[in-house]
């Protein structure tokens, strides 16, 4: 009788120990995906100093970084539609500020999409369809140049600068 209680009493430790290792096991692997979360949040922070701060050519490349960068986290969905509308958005209006009409297009459309599926994933795809009805391809480019200044103190990324050297060159 001893022996079948010892061996309960080891059963039950045993999977105390086990539990006890799997949490530890679980958050240890939860705080490495949030180190690894605040390093690719890092790494897209330096991504938009240099859209901020670069040349055209580096605030085309910083964008487009940030868009691949954007797929490797495990961010809510929502977080991950709002920040490939931001992206697309940028390229969207550096590409118009440019006069590049075709490829100004194709990230107005994609910019669309990840504002509708932002919206439809906070709310209803009516809801979404009809918030995105509030945004004119101007309101976009109007909506990022004000957020850009709003995180430039007040100045519109350098880039703007080389646009308007640019079409003052005869």
């Amino acid at each position: 009788m001893n022996n079948v209680h010892s061996s309960k009493f080891g059963l039950r430790s045993g999977m105390r120990l086990l539990m006890i290792v799997l949490h530890f096991f679980l958050s240890s692997c939860s705080m490495r995906q949030k180190a690894n979360d605040t390093e690719i949040l890092k790494r897209d922070d330096k991504l938009y100093e240099r859209y901020l701060h670069g040349s055209l050519v580096q605030a085309r490349e910083s964008m487009q970084e940030s868009i691949a960068l954007a797929e490797i986290p495990k961010l809510k969905p929502e977080g991950h539609a709002w920040w490939l509308f931001f992206d697309y958005a940028r390229l969207y209006g550096v590409e118009t500020k440019t006069g590049n009409t075709d490829l100004a297009h194709a990230y107005l459309i994609k910019t669309r999409y990840w504002l509708l599926v932002y919206h439809e994933l906070k709310t209803s795809i009516r809801q979404a369809i009809e918030s995105d009805k509030q945004y004119s391809d101007a309101k976009i480019i109007e909506f990022v140049d004000q957020w850009d200044k709003d995180h430039n103190d007040g100045n519109p990324p350098a880039y703007t600068n080389e646009i308007a050297d640019i079409l003052r060159t005869p």
